[in-house]
């Protein structure tokens, strides 16, 4: 008869093999090429919208019922996070 420790050593889930199929642990830093490519239309797309959102907001009158100091202050942190967002988008490439 087996003691408790034997018993423990031979676990069944012990045994099972290291590289499985359905493992995707090869590089846990390295995303997959589709992912990728989606973040990076995505990341794209975002800057647009906040360089887009700045326009509407400073170069427009689209939003007329926000008070002026308002518009501008919106206006300027679109384009600022814009801004930001692109140089991040551009460093990680």
């Amino acid at each position: 008869m087996a003691t408790m420790k034997e018993d423990y050593n031979n676990n069944e889930l012990d045994n099972k093999p290291i590289n499985d199929e359905n493992d995707n642990n090869d590089n846990p830093q390295k995303p997959a090429k589709k992912t990728a490519s989606w973040n990076a239309y995505f990341g794209v797309f975002m800057v647009l919208v906040y360089f887009g959102m700045a326009y509407l907001t400073l170069g427009t009158n689209y939003f007329f019922w926000i008070h002026d100091w308002a518009r501008y202050g919106l206006g300027t942190i679109f384009i600022v996070y814009g801004l930001w967002r692109g140089y991040r988008y551009y460093k990680s490439f």
